[in-house]
């Protein structure tokens, strides 16, 4: 108690400096607060969809390229979602900056995602307007159909709701918007478009990998559990495959290490170690 009287006695006969003192401390604080809630979002922090902490990325990598990630081919996507034990929905996509067009708007270019049957369902989204993808809509030969982000449809088409069922142009290709997203749905990398992923001839060689695959992890099962399943499908592959498939192996990784990654990934924990060794 002395102690406490004595220090409130030389704050009140040094005010200047004892206010100074204060603010230092306090955005000595806030700058920490700032530091660990940024790294936290961008390296940590599950993403907000249903599933999110048990979503991963997976791509490719080849056992003799240090450093090598790409795609998937179809067949491949086909198999580690046919054959794999741990993970209750795997989905692919195809990512794409498409033009899109129609009479009274000028060409715009956005970026699209082709998706599978099951990816919408994935992430539990559902359009504001309009309906979903179903399963007709994937199938060859299907009519071709478009569901468009909330930004797009505000932005383009200023929020009119008749903009269900109408036509538009994408690279030349006729169109019918038959869905909505909702505002701020963009997943999985900024998209303002999604159609159905297509299944044809070129499609099916193992050798064409245009596709990223995402999936969500059975409940209880770790990534090192999920990577193991992978990789005992991809063994398979490259026994059944060796001409396209001998070296390629699945790389899965949480959807904050496949964005965050590298370098980024260096800088923000050299951000959190520094501060929090002050």
């Amino acid at each position: 108690m002395i102690d406490l009287k004595y220090a409130l006695r030389m704050i009140r006969s040094h005010r200047w400096f004892s206010l100074a003192v204060i603010v230092t401390i306090a955005l000595g604080i806030g700058v920490n607060t700032t530091v660990f809630t940024l790294v936290n979002a961008v390296l940590f922090k599950p993403l907000d969809l249903p599933g999110g902490d048990r979503l991963l990325s997976i791509r490719n990598h080849n056992l003799t390229e240090e450093h090598s990630r790409f795609g998937m081919s179809y067949p491949e996507f086909t198999a580690y979602k046919r054959d794999n034990q741990t993970f209750e929905s795997l989905e692919a996509i195809a990512s794409a900056s498409i033009v899109m067009s129609e009479p009274g708007n000028p060409p715009e270019r956005v970026n699209e995602a082709r998706v599978s049957d099951g990816f919408l369902g994935m992430v539990k989204a559902q359009p504001v307007l309009g309906r979903n993808f179903d399963h007709d809509d994937h199938l060859p030969g299907a009519t071709a159909v478009a569901i468009i982000g909330y930004d797009l449809w505000q932005t383009r088409y200023g929020g009119d709701a008749s903009i269900i069922a109408s036509q538009v142009t994408i690279d030349g290709e006729s169109n019918t918007i038959i869905g909505v997203m909702p505002k701020g749905f963009k997943f999985p990398r900024n998209q303002a478009m999604w159609r159905p992923l297509e299944k044809n001839e070129e499609s099916l060689d193992f050798s064409n990998r245009p596709l990223d695959l995402y999936g969500i992890r059975k409940r209880g099962v770790s990534k090192k559990m999920a990577t193991r399943d992978l990789e005992l499908i991809a063994q398979r592959l490259a026994e059944d495959h060796s001409d396209t498939n001998e070296s390629i192996r699945p790389v899965p990784m949480t959807f904050h290490e496949e964005g965050n990654g590298g370098n980024i990934r260096v800088v923000f924990l050299t951000m959190l170690v520094q501060r929090g060794g002050k």
